[in-house]
């Protein structure tokens, strides 16, 4: 009997076997189209964004190339004029066309606003002289806004670059 029973089970639990690895077969073909579906999105996502990374890199690249080359025009023309204006002082020192001695209390001033602080009160405010003469001091006006003027194009073309720079990642 027992030898029967498992004759009986045997006879018919082979096609459910067979089903059973069909059935676990198709689970996973359909698991490993899956995953190769899921792989090939990522792989897209991670492509495009690429070519987007590269596309702003391109455009920064853009901005940065325009930027310095206004700057470089900026300061060939600063430098042109700087230079002309100097060479008008120089002329002028070297003339002697001015060699008033300017008082203590005004280069002390002078000495101040370039240094960015408060005046000396201890500097004598009875007008004697310092020993600078007016052309000296117009020398040495004339370079430091020259200074001032490449410092302000630089300044002005770095905030041009920053604000397109963030144009471009918003």
């Amino acid at each position: 009997m027992i030898t029967t029973a498992l004759a009986f089970v045997t006879a018919n639990c082979a096609p459910l076997a067979i089903y059973g690895l069909v059935l676990a077969g198709a689970a996973a073909t359909a698991a490993g189209v899956g995953y190769h579906k899921g792989v090939q999105r990522l792989w897209d996502y991670q492509v495009e964004q690429a070519q987007a990374a590269v596309a702003i890199v391109v455009q920064q690249g853009k901005v940065t190339e325009r930027v310095v080359t206004e700057y470089i025009e900026i300061q060939g023309k600063t430098r042109t004029i700087t230079n002309t204006i100097e060479k008008e002082v120089i002329k002028y020192v070297e003339a002697g066309l001015d060699r008033c001695p300017l008082s203590r209390a005004a280069v002390g001033l002078h000495d101040a606003a370039a240094a960015n602080t408060l005046p000396d009160p201890a500097r004598s405010t009875d007008g004697t002289a310092s020993g600078v003469e007016v052309a000296a001091l117009t020398q040495t006006c004339t370079e430091n806004y020259a200074e001032y003027h490449r410092t302000a194009a630089r300044l002005t073309s770095l905030q041009a670059w920053v604000s397109e720079q963030q144009k471009l990642n918003e």
